[in-house]
């Protein structure tokens, strides 16, 4: 359990490190009832975010990949 704690911490100061360049717009769903990753870390993520242009939609009651809404990803090099 200690080297699982120990793992997550050394992800988190990876994450931390990665988000604190990110400048693009950024838009975080999540299902608060998820199972399969945590609605709790993704509002974490969320507060860490630099950037102005974010926004987070939480959905009441759903779990892991269960909303039925149009997803658009653009990547700019």
């Amino acid at each position: 359990m200690v080297e699982l704690q120990k793992r997550a911490e050394e992800i988190d100061i990876r994450m931390y490190c990665l988000l604190s360049v990110l400048t693009v717009a950024i838009r975080l769903i999540h299902g608060t009832s998820d199972r399969a990753t945590s609605p709790h870390a993704t509002l974490k993520l969320y507060e860490r975010l630099p950037n102005e242009d974010k926004e987070i939609e939480l959905y009441e009651g759903y779990e892991h990949g269960e909303c039925d809404i149009d997803v658009t990803v653009i990547v700019v090099c």
